[in-house]
């Protein structure tokens, strides 16, 4: 959610400008802030995870998945551009 949610809620925003009645608008725009609520939360867990004794293995395993990224990863980022 850190790196999808603003893509995410960008399109949210571009889809409520675009939506011809109110409750598509509504329904719209509670998307997209609840898209730009879950940076912050993302990266609080990031930065404070539950156990002190999992942060080392947790950031090693995520810069180690954004270095070589998987299959699902990769496909879905070049699915998106």
């Amino acid at each position: 959610m850190m790196f999808f949610g603003p893509v995410l809620r960008g399109w949210a925003f571009r889809r409520a400008r675009n939506e011809p009645g109110i409750a598509g608008r509504v329904i719209c725009l509670l998307s997209a802030m609840v898209l730009l609520s879950a940076v912050p939360i993302a990266v609080d867990g990031l930065w404070h995870p539950c156990t002190s004794s999992n942060a080392h293995s947790f950031t090693t395993g995520l810069f180690g998945l954004l270095a070589a990224p998987g299959w699902t990863v990769s496909w879905t980022a070049l699915w998106l551009l």
